[in-house]
């Protein structure tokens, strides 16, 4: 019997929570370490996850943004079952469309915030993007959850909800709970 292969990945307009909530959901998790190779991620004792934490910035926005043809070329013999991913740099049609067709089980999570909401969070965390790139992210992100509504891989979170209840919520995600697993042996030694 295969071990199946999971992609969980979070999206979501700048300023939804998304660092902060997966980083929340991972508290607790043993962390095996943090390699750059063939890109950046931080390594589960059954999985990992896309980008570099701590930041800003982290997650998938750490990365180049040449990265997605790597990422989906090393996904065809990657070394983990279980990936969690969030931010914009990899949250696109194309990329969760190569994940299906690579065989994995992908979930997008879309952390819905309402705007007011979610630009006074990027006010106070100083990020000064202009009302033009904002509203691009967000139409981005709308048109992602548009075209994918109705699909069973597309999971909705309330992003106005407290942080530890949202945390619960993802925390249930088989994907999320295979990062705790201990794997066959360690992919940093390989």
């Amino acid at each position: 019997m295969s071990v199946p292969r999971r992609l969980l990945y979070m999206i979501g307009v700048p300023g939804a929570g998304k660092s902060t909530l997966l980083g929340r959901t991972l508290v607790g998790i043993p962390v095996i370490g943090q390699t750059s190779h063939p890109f950046s991620h931080v390594v589960y004792p059954g999985g990992c996850q896309l980008g570099k934490v701590p930041g800003p910035p982290c997650g998938t926005d750490a990365l180049s943004l040449s990265v997605q043809p790597k990422v989906l070329a090393w996904l065809e013999n990657c070394p983990y079952h279980n990936i969690v991913g969030e931010g914009d740099r990899l949250g696109n049609l194309p990329f969760f469309l190569a994940v299906q067709e690579s065989g994995w089980e992908l979930t997008v999570v879309y952390l819905h915030t309402p705007r007011p909401l979610a630009m006074q969070r990027c006010y106070e965390r100083d990020s000064r993007q202009s009302l033009a790139w904002w509203e691009g992210r967000m139409s981005h992100v709308q048109s992602l959850v548009a075209r994918f509504n109705a699909s069973p891989w597309l999971w909705t979170l309330d992003g106005t909800l407290p942080l530890y209840l949202l945390a619960e919520q993802l925390a249930s995600h088989p994907c999320i709970q295979g990062l705790e697993r201990k794997a066959l042996e360690n992919p940093l030694k390989s």
